[in-house]
């Protein structure tokens, strides 16, 4: 996390720099490493009388999104409060949406991707119904059918995230992966 501050038509405090550092280390866990804050306090002289401290923040997370956020209020430790917390608000839902895309992407649809199992992979592939996973593929999977307590145990030997195989009870194409340190089987319905 890099980060500049600036100060404009403002006298702040060593107290005032260590209470904004303070604040700025709640971000460290909502934030990737290689992200960009700018933080520009400013005092209007012009105002004489209402919210004439200033408080703007701008990051900006590579390859994502940047986020501004400016606020205004009658002293710089309220302002760096109140631009604080929206800050953190907007990085919390930034980092849930991420998580939980990141949660969506799972091991099985990242490792198919791997092996070449699927060449396209569409936006809306996996769609969960009770430990079912419904793919559309173009490829079809030839390989030998085998029970599925055969496949568990080829995965318990593999070193791979996932085996793929043929279910000899339904004749379907079936997933051997981990998940939550339990063995998971999904059906991958055509």
């Amino acid at each position: 996390m890099n980060i500049q501050i600036r100060y404009k038509k403002a006298k702040v405090s060593a107290t005032l720099k260590s209470y904004l550092q303070e604040k700025l280390g709640r971000f460290e866990k909502l934030i990737p490493k290689n992200t960009m804050i700018e933080i520009e306090l400013r005092g209007e002289p012009r105002q004489k009388k209402g919210k004439n401290k200033v408080m703007n923040y701008t990051v900006d997370i590579p390859g994502e999104k940047t986020i501004h956020i400016g606020k205004s209020s009658y002293d710089f430790r309220s302002v760096i409060d109140i631009a604080s917390d929206k800050l953190e608000k907007k990085l919390t839902r930034f980092h849930n949406k991420k998580s939980k895309k990141n949660k969506q992407d799972s091991i099985v649809k990242r490792t198919l991707k791997a092996a070449g199992y699927i060449p396209q992979i569409p936006k809306m592939l996996f769609k969960r119904q009770k430990k079912e996973i419904k793919i559309t593929y173009k490829n079809e999977y030839s390989g030998k059918p085998i029970y599925p307590e055969s496949a568990i145990e080829k995965f318990n030997n593999s070193k791979s995230q996932f085996v793929l195989f043929r279910n000899i009870e339904n004749n379907k194409v079936c997933i051997v992966t981990k998940e939550k340190r339990k063995v998971v089987i999904y059906t991958i319905v055509s």
